[in-house]
């Protein structure tokens, strides 16, 4: 009765360790090591432009695609039985014991590529209990994952010296060439490195990484002629560096402010050259950047932040920055106001001093050059005339046409205040990429009328080369520069790409002496002329008519609207009206933020308003003598 007992206990505990010992093989086994893959950018070829190192401060690049070739070597080499045991081989184990036994001491381990890749996974002391756990980890991962998948878990994470881990990553650095590019010998150095790291590293001990490697092709089943030549051929070492090619872009890219594997290796790389050749000439802590826009793919190619030099505070993205963009926005508000009617090709202007709501802006040069047309005063970037057509269009609706642009734009402004007329000469932090952008847009036709893109483009297209000797190429381009000489810019379009350039000082601290034209446009040219130039050829629809824009060069003007003021706030219930009326008698027409409003006949003193929502307006009128004026205002529906 008693032996009964004891014997179905047996059995009862035997049994329930076997269904445990089943049951903990489905134990889902960490890969968290594997997945710690180095951070890296593609192009849009699929190169790889730029790599970091994990959080473990390791190099290590997961090896997605087995080359056949490095899988034979590796087979015959390490575990010719792998694809035949469950990740543990009891033969291997038992020949193992014996040896030891037989001699006295340790020649072989018995250990399988799965229960490597255990080890690789979690490192642990090599105890007879650690022993015992790897088999039974190696046990489990041969049942939840294929042999392919455990054999690339071990190609990404088999060490190959100091925190240079997987063949690929291995490959990159020691030989500077992906691994399925390697002929068969330096294939069978990669194989042979992970038997002992640091004693055959190739950048250190060549000689030994040959002798290993040659074991590594003597258990190839058969020698072929290619084995034999690989067998005599002495492999050499030249470590590379990882590929930087794109800092900037890699943490734009990061953060989503750039597409996925847009650049392109080769122009980045050329623009990388140009860009350090350019600043090394420059006073420290001066620095460059550069975007190239590709107007048929519409994507951003190359991408270039800054030189990545402490001297030069490198480590910020000028691309990003926001920073003021001098006169860059003037083809913009001159191609809004001629899509508005405001003017027109042929009209003319007063380059003068003018007093404009206290404003008086002046030019570069402090001079002033009277009547001029609008090409030219566009052309020589003058300042006075084109403040007074932003003074028409209304600086808050010019502002709210750029967000519309969806660009992003700095502006301080108090609970009182919209942007005021110095937006126009750069009174508001635009970065780089919004810019180029935003002049991509202006290229592809995407943001004025056929007659307003067309004189733009070709305005921008005739304005003279800094080196005055050159005839413009057919280059679109406007330069500016920032208040006190902080910042400048250079931005144009070929028929293909949009480049724009910024030089500066990453603090905002003032470069005397460097403007535009003077030091961005030079290296704009040089991108240029590296990509090739393909010319901008348009004809320019323009109207005949010569419509004189004229301003009084003080505050007072004799055409106002006189209700509501500017710069008020006006509570208006639902579908309540507002009145507009001007100081004026006679016919007006009315407009609000561009749209035709309508038309008040010579005997009405007001016009009746209706605003659909609330919100920032701009209100302009147009008398019989086609003199505007405007004023801003500000409608809620809330008690004030």
């Amino acid at each position: 009765m008693f032996r009964l007992y004891f014997a179905t206990k047996t059995q009862t505990v035997t049994a329930i360790g076997l269904i445990i010992f089943a049951l903990s093989l489905f134990w889902p086994v960490s890969l968290e090591k594997y997945e710690q893959e180095s951070l890296t950018m593609y192009d849009q070829n699929g190169e790889l432009i730029h790599i970091e190192r994990n959080k473990f401060d390791c190099w290590m690049l997961k090896s997605n695609t087995i080359d056949p070739q490095f899988k034979e070597l590796l087979i015959n080499f390490e575990d010719k039985s792998f694809y035949f045991h469950p990740g543990v081989n009891p033969f291997s184990l038992i020949r193992a014991v014996w040896q030891a036994i037989s001699t006295g001491k340790i020649i072989s381990g018995g250990s399988t590529l799965t229960m490597q890749v255990v080890r690789l996974l979690n490192p642990r002391p090599r105890t007879i209990l650690n022993k015992l756990i790897e088999m039974h980890t190696a046990l489990r991962l041969s049942l939840q994952f294929s042999k392919d998948k455990i054999l690339n878990i071990y190609l990404t994470l088999s060490p190959y010296g100091g925190n240079i881990h997987g063949i690929r990553a291995a490959s990159l650095y020691y030989f500077a060439k992906e691994p399925n590019c390697l002929p068969l010998s330096y294939k069978a150095m990669l194989v042979a490195i992970p038997q002992a790291p640091s004693n055959l590293r190739p950048d250190r001990f060549i000689e030994k990484a040959n002798t290993a490697k040659n074991k590594v092709l003597q258990r190839l089943p058969v020698h072929s002629s290619e084995v034999k030549e690989a067998l005599s051929e002495s492999c050499i070492v030249t470590p590379t560096p990882f590929v930087k090619l794109a800092p900037h872009g890699f943490i734009a890219q990061k953060h989503g402010k750039i597409k996925p594997n847009c650049l392109d290796k080769t122009h980045q790389t050329a623009v990388n050259e140009l860009i350090d050749n350019f600043v090394q000439k420059l006073p420290e802590p001066m620095n460059a950047a550069c975007i190239i826009y590709n107007l048929k793919t519409q994507q951003i190619i190359a991408y270039v932040g800054g030189v990545t030099s402490t001297h030069r505070l490198g480590g910020n993205d000028m691309c990003q920055a926001k920073r003021s963009p001098g006169s860059l926005l003037k083809p913009f508000i001159y191609g809004l106001a001629i899509e508005r009617g405001l003017i027109n090709p042929h009209t003319i202007v007063t380059d003068q001093p003018i007093n404009l709501k206290g404003y008086k802006p002046e030019n570069f040069d402090m001079q002033f050059n009277g009547e001029l047309s609008i090409e030219e005063a566009l052309q020589q970037s003058l300042n006075t005339p084109v403040i007074q057509v932003l003074n028409q269009i209304g600086p808050g609706y010019f502002f709210d046409w750029l967000k519309h642009c969806k660009i992003t734009m700095q502006f301080y402004k108090s609970s009182s205040k919209r942007p005021g007329l110095a937006i126009g000469l750069g009174g508001v932090g635009i970065s780089l990429q919004d810019l180029v952008q935003l002049y991509a847009l202006l290229a592809e036709g995407k943001l004025l009328n056929n007659m307003a893109q067309n004189w733009v483009t070709q305005t921008l297209a005739q304005t003279p080369m800094p080196d005055q000797r050159l005839k413009n190429p057919g280059i679109a381009y406007k330069t500016g520069t920032s208040y006190g000489f902080r910042d400048a810019w250079s931005i144009g379009y070929d028929s293909d790409h949009v480049v724009g350039i910024w030089v500066g000082k990453a603090d905002g601290t003032p470069c005397p002496g460097y403007h535009g034209r003077q030091i961005a446009a030079p290296l704009m040219m040089q991108i240029f002329n590296y990509l090739k130039i393909t010319p901008i050829i348009l004809t320019v629809e323009t109207s005949s008519s010569d419509h004189k824009l004229r301003f009084k060069s003080t505050e007072k003007n004799e055409f106002k609207i006189t209700v509501p003021q500017t710069n008020t706030t006006i509570c208006v219930p639902e579908s309540g009206e507002v009145f507009l009326s001007t100081n004026e008698d006679g016919p007006t027409l009315w407009y609000v933020n561009g749209d035709y409003l309508g038309k008040s006949s010579k005997c009405e003193s007001v016009y009746i308003w209706k605003p659909d929502n609330a919100g920032f307006y701009e209100v302009t009128a147009t008398n019989s003598k086609k003199e505007t004026a405007n004023c801003s205002v500000q409608v809620t529906r809330e008690p004030f």
